[in-house]
């Protein structure tokens, strides 16, 4: 009977939301486009874009975890566990990559998943996903407690923000599209 029980145990948690093995092979499946390893910061990015815009997407990564670091985080002793950071090209993938892996979608433009350190962008829609996307586990890496709205607030700023050369100028809403 025990045997009976572990069993079903073993089952339901391989069917659980989210359950890890369904994470990794979803996310281990798309391409590892490269690494970003910036200070105490190591962003695994995947996806499924063209190297052309792979390389510009590494290069942005870059900007965005050392600004958020330089505004933001504290100097830590030991690196962060890696995040991943998946680029999809439009809302379809984002979808398929997002049920595979969590079994919802909780946004077409993408999202950030604390539990598993996975975030997914959709690209087509606009490089600020991205940004977006990767300030959330940036801030909440040294600030476990911080309030989602003010998490999303910052993250939103980052989103719609222009890169310069003393780091990301933060643009009011009004000139969002411009920035895009």
């Amino acid at each position: 009977m025990s045997r009976l029980v572990l069993v079903v145990l073993i089952t339901l948690a391989a069917t659980v939301e989210g359950a890890p093995d369904r994470v990794d092979a979803a996310i281990q499946a798309l391409p590892v486009l490269g690494t970003v390893a910036h200070g105490r910061a190591r962003i695994v990015v995947r996806g499924e874009v063209t190297a052309a815009r792979a390389r510009d997407a590494m290069a942005l990564v870059d900007l965005v975890v050392g600004d958020v670091q330089r505004r933001f985080t504290a100097r830590a002793r030991t690196p962060d566990r890696d995040i991943t950071l998946c680029l999809l090209p439009d809302d379809a993938r984002l979808r398929a990559v997002a049920l595979a892996a969590f079994g919802d979608t909780p946004s077409d433009l993408g999202f950030y998943r604390p539990d598993h350190r996975v975030a997914l962008a959709n690209l087509g829609n606009s490089i600020g996903n991205l940004r977006h996307e990767l300030v959330h586990p940036l801030l909440g890496d040294d600030f476990p407690q911080i309030p989602a709205w003010l998490n999303e607030g910052i993250a939103a700023l980052y989103g719609s923000a222009r890169a310069g050369k003393r780091g990301f100028e933060f643009l009011p809403t009004t000139s969002v599209a411009r920035a895009r």
